[in-house]
């Protein structure tokens, strides 16, 4: 179990310094790293919600690729906000931008799993 935590700890260091060093800022890291957090807290609470047991590998597989996904995301929408900002558009635009695109990724993974 030690040995679990402590190589948890590291990986979550390593991904911190890597994406500190690709964001140049600790707050946008925080921010996908948080979205880790909040995925498995609903992945967990919809198992305690549907009274379904934790299997270890299946629970523990998605909760993984669940979290690459979500990294993924958090990391082209933190992305394209920076390059956004470059631009010279006004604050609420941005944001519309954003979401507009953050549609149109939801929609093709989605088409990505359903066709395999």
């Amino acid at each position: 179990m030690q040995f679990l935590l402590s190589a948890f700890l590291t990986a979550l260091l390593l991904m911190t310094l890597i994406l500190v060093t690709q964001f140049n800022s600790i707050f946008q890291s925080l921010i996908v790293l948080s979205a880790i957090v909040f995925s498995t807290t609903g992945v967990l609470l919809g198992l305690l919600i549907t009274a379904q047991p934790f299997g270890i590998v299946m629970v523990g597989l998605g909760i993984i690729a669940l979290a690459g996904i979500v990294v993924n995301n958090n990391i082209v929408l933190i992305d394209t906000y920076n390059r956004m900002k470059k631009m010279v558009l006004t604050r609420m635009m941005q944001h519309l931008k954003l979401e507009r695109k953050g549609f149109d990724q939801f929609f093709l993974l989605l088409l990505r799993l359903y066709w395999g």
